[in-house]
């Protein structure tokens, strides 16, 4: 997880072009045992826009008007 987009997505074209083994070898540094990530993403996902949401509700309960 990183905070700007712009870093994801140049990481993720390094990445590409990595040769097969480096990537195996990167997986099974990070996750040995190839355990679905899917749901823990998920839940991460919910949690940040369920905490964004809450954060652009104004002091009044309300949510600003969009421009």
């Amino acid at each position: 997880m990183h905070d700007k987009m712009a870093f994801v997505i140049e990481r993720e074209k390094a990445i590409k072009h990595w040769k097969r083994a480096w990537k195996l070898e990167t997986i099974e540094a990070q996750n040995p045992r190839w355990q679905d990530l899917y749901p823990e993403l998920i839940s991460r996902a919910v949690f940040f826009a369920e905490r964004d949401a809450r954060q652009s509700v104004g002091a009044s309960g309300f949510r600003p008007a969009p421009e």
